[in-house]
């Protein structure tokens, strides 16, 4: 373990090296302060304005700081030739991987720490005159959205890890940003399945079952085979790439209705359902990447 602990303290000495990173941090941090501005521009509730802007800020910098310096993990090493190096040593591919995902992802989790900072202290001086029960509810639905998107990062980090570790940085770039529009459509994609089979059908039960769904419409006089495909291709689609909508917790955060304490400890079941999906999703991503680095012939 000492390892991979070793490995993850240099990747994250270098991650934050990098000049590009600090340049998006300060325009986060910008965005985030601009709503001070914004909020006297709309009819919304000032309040509201500031959540909207300071959680998307936080959400898309993370996230395209993930895609950006994660498709670089292991190419940048092979580009440096300082792969052959680490290779020759002691050290099992699994655990150089290991690694460098944890180095990452430890950047990126104080960079969305930083910005949360700025936010929270942002929220606090403007509605330091009215800080209610409504406030805090607000902070902390605000708290819950930034967590799970925390875990969400976890998933696309380990995504970008698994392209990099076969491919070019543009390729690998290119499918982790495919993969994570998928993820954010993914229960629309599902929806879009179950109403092929319900407007053929009538009735919403045909399309509850995959196999029952697929036969229905082979049979159906109005379905077909192209119908057929479109909806074997939504469903294993489905179940393929992550559902990303489990994680977006931003929209709770921004539209909340009055809270009573039962509501407040629901919050905390509805962020643990999240961290149940995304750990064995993680490690099954990690896994794949570590199968196929391990394989990989670098002579």
């Amino acid at each position: 373990m000492s390892k991979v602990l070793a490995i993850a303290q240099n990747t994250f000495k270098e991650a934050i090296r990098n000049r590009v990173m600090y340049v998006i941090l300060v325009f986060a941090i910008f965005i985030i302060l601009s709503g001070i501005v914004v909020k006297d521009l709309t009819i919304a509730a000032h309040s509201q304005v500031i959540r909207t802007i300071g959680l998307a800020a936080i959400s898309a910098v993370s996230i395209a700081l993930a895609l950006l310096l994660g498709i670089g993990l292991v190419y940048t090493e092979l580009d440096k030739r300082t792969i052959y190096t680490i290779v020759s040593k002691p050290i099992d591919r699994w655990q150089f991987l290991l690694g460098k995902y944890l180095g990452l992802l430890l950047t990126l989790y104080l960079i969305v720490a930083v910005m949360t900072a700025v936010f929270l202290t942002e929220s606090w001086l403007l509605n330091r005159q009215i800080q209610d029960y409504h406030f805090n509810a607000a902070m902390l639905r605000c708290i819950k959205a930034i967590g799970l998107g925390c875990l969400e990062l976890a998933v696309i980090v380990a995504f970008a890890l698994l392209f990099s570790s076969f491919s070019s940085p543009v390729l690998s770039g290119f499918m982790t940003l495919m993969v994570w529009i998928a993820g954010r459509l993914n229960e629309d994609i599902e929806r879009f399945a179950e109403k092929l089979v319900t407007d053929m059908s009538g009735t919403p039960e045909t399309a509850q079952s995959f196999l029952g769904g697929l036969q229905f419409i082979l049979g159906s006089e109005s379905g077909g085979a192209g119908d057929a495909l479109k909806y074997l291709f939504a469903k294993v689609a489905v179940l393929v790439f992550p559902n990303f909508e489990i994680f977006n917790g931003r929209d709770e955060a921004i539209h909340f209705d009055t809270l009573n304490e039962i509501h407040l400890q629901m919050i905390v079941v509805n962020g643990w359902d999240a961290v149940i999906y995304a750990v064995p999703y993680t490690v099954a991503v990690l896994l794949v990447a570590m199968a196929l680095f391990g394989r990989r012939n670098f002579r």
